[in-house]
């Protein structure tokens, strides 16, 4: 093809200029700013998100040593008055479960 000839469209016909809306463009420095909000923003949800999982397995963590603390004191109470030694365990197991349940994630 020689330099001076223009190729032409498949179909014949010359392309057409799309009319759309001219965006006037923003300063840079208000493209920075705006990036600099979002990655602040992103910054205190994320700590707002590792404080409540903070909160909560400590919860868990509460949740669990008053069960056993519950199931000791059932125990001793149990067997001070000479109960039968395998539904004390039979209980304490499923507590000691439920309590690996809430430390647990």
């Amino acid at each position: 093809m020689s330099p001076g000839k223009r190729r032409r469209s498949r179909s014949g016909q010359a392309s057409k200029k799309l009319d759309l809306p001219v965006v006037p463009p923003r300063p840079a420095k208000e493209n920075i700013d705006v990036t600099e909000r979002g990655i602040v923003h992103r910054q205190e949800i994320e700590k707002k998100i590792v404080e409540a999982n903070i909160r909560n397995q400590r919860l868990r963590i509460s949740l669990a040593s008053a069960i056993a603390a519950l199931a000791i004191g059932g125990v001793i109470l149990l067997l001070a008055f000479d109960k039968n030694v395998y539904g004390i365990v039979a209980i304490s197991s499923s507590l000691v479960a439920l309590a690996r349940l809430l430390v647990r994630k």
